[in-house]
């Protein structure tokens, strides 16, 4: 594994990430409840929760460096789309809730 993937996953799994991505889930499925956004959104963020969950377990605790020693869980193909959502669902979680304020 890469160190900016190391990097990446270690400050991923980090507590604050975790909570965020409960956050995410849960403000669009309220959103998806009143119709405003659609099922592949909703998919979408399911699949991040999971790969969330599958590096935290296989990470919790290490170091970027013992982190780099070890084999990505996740497809480099698949990694990339992943932290590419976990950027835009971000930016849209937070340009959604500026809309409603």
């Amino acid at each position: 594994m890469t160190n900016t993937e190391a990097k990446l996953i270690h400050g991923l799994i980090k507590k604050a990430n975790r909570v965020k991505a409960v956050e995410i889930s849960g403000f669009f499925t309220m959103l998806h409840q009143e119709g405003k956004c659609n099922d592949d959104l909703i998919k979408g963020i399911e699949e991040y929760i999971g790969i969330l969950s599958i590096l935290h377990k296989k990470c919790e605790g290490l170091s970027v460096y013992k982190i780099q020693k070890k084999a990505n869980p996740i497809d480099p193909a698949d990694f990339a789309k992943f932290t590419k959502f976990h950027v835009e669902i971000t930016e849209l979680m937070k340009a959604a809730k500026e809309q409603m304020n």
